[in-house]
């Protein structure tokens, strides 16, 4: 049981990361055969919500740079 609460506390650590952090934050294969799993269903699930924080970020810039960049051309005569 001393094993699996390492791979939980490591798992709790993870799920207190920024989103930000690039997806290299991994678990150990020895960690990840610790884990029940429902465990995994919970990393699979932070996984997930990361991905979806970085696509939502990079919508969000490319929104801002396709605004400037509407602002920024000249107007074109009617």
């Amino acid at each position: 049981m001393a094993r699996s609460t390492g791979a939980l506390e490591a798992a709790t650590k993870m799920k207190k990361t920024d989103v930000s952090t690039p997806l290299d934050a991994t678990l150990t294969c020895r960690q990840l055969a610790t884990l029940t799993c429902r465990q995994l269903e919970a990393e699979i699930a932070l996984r997930d919500q990361q991905i979806v924080g970085i696509a939502m970020r990079m919508n969000k810039v490319v929104a801002n740079q396709l605004s400037a960049a509407k602002c920024a051309a000249p107007a074109s005569p009617r």
